[in-house]
Order: structure tokens, then C-alpha cells, then sequence
């Protein structure tokens, strides 16, 4: 069992030491490079993905304008968007890409905002944040 222990690591050893750091060769079919392509490509023409944002109010204009104007007053971070569904308007609050993310928002305003619920929904891409060259 030992000594079996040692050959694998022994060939381990020897494999390592065979790679360059830093060259690395990928093969891969021209069917994949093209579906990555077109992956790519349509991604790039779409404004919006699938996401969750909380829905903190629905009714009349007048009200959900209020609403809205408390929320960013609190929040003026967070995106708030006005929809118009007849008859009513809503308020729905933030880009949240995985549901985990709107509910923990969610706890954050439930003390202002006692009726509002997750839903799923088109949100804007979110903004990619670039760490400072070091």
C-alpha cells in the first residue's frame, strides 16, 4: 500500500514538472467555437436577463408615486421602477439575479414596507465592479 502510494506520487511528480506554466493549448471543435459565438452574440442584443425584484406597492397612481418617493428617500441606491398594468401601477425595487438576494433586500424594507413580495421578472444586467489594479 506504501509503496503504491509512492509510484503514484513519483508520477505525479514527473508529470508536473513536464507542463510550462503558462501555456496552456485548448482543442476544441469548430460546432462549439460557433455556439459560443452565437451565445455571445445574442446576449450582447438582449437589455435584460431573468432576475427578481421586490414589488413593494400596487394600486393608484397618486399612491404608488408617494410609495415610490418614500422607498428612494430610504433606498436611493436601489433601482425603483414604475409599471402600468390597467388598471393599476406598481412599484417594483431592485435588479437581483439570483431570488436568495431579493428576499434578504426584502427583510431590509419589510419594516416599511409590510406588503411586499419577490417576484420574478426581466431585470437590467447588473453593473460589473473592476477590483483597482494593485
Amino acid at each position: 500500500m506504501k509503496n503504491s502510494f509512492v509510484v503514484v506520487l513519483g508520477l505525479f511528480a514527473l508529470s508536473a514538472f513536464g507542463q510550462k506554466p503558462g501555456n496552456l493549448q485548448v482543442n476544441q471543435s469548430p460546432q462549439v467555437e460557433k455556439l459560443q459565438q452565437d451565445y455571445l452574440k445574442e446576449n450582447a442584443e438582449q437589455e435584460s436577463i431573468k432576475g427578481y425584484r421586490v414589488q413593494i406597492y400596487n394600486g393608484r397612481k397618486n399612491d404608488c408615486m408617494r410609495e415610490r418617493s418614500l422607498f428612494l428617500q430610504n433606498f436611493p441606491k436601489v433601482a425603483a421602477y414604475t409599471l402600468y398594468e390597467s388598471p393599476e401601477y406598481r412599484i417594483q425595487v431592485g435588479d437581483f439575479r439570483t431570488r436568495l438576494e431579493a428576499e434578504a433586500f426584502r427583510k431590509q424594507i419589510l419594516d416599511k414596507h409590510t406588503g411586499s413580495f419577490v417576484i420574478l421578472t426581466k431585470i437590467k444586467w447588473p453593473e460589473v465592479k473592476m477590483a483597482k489594479d494593485q
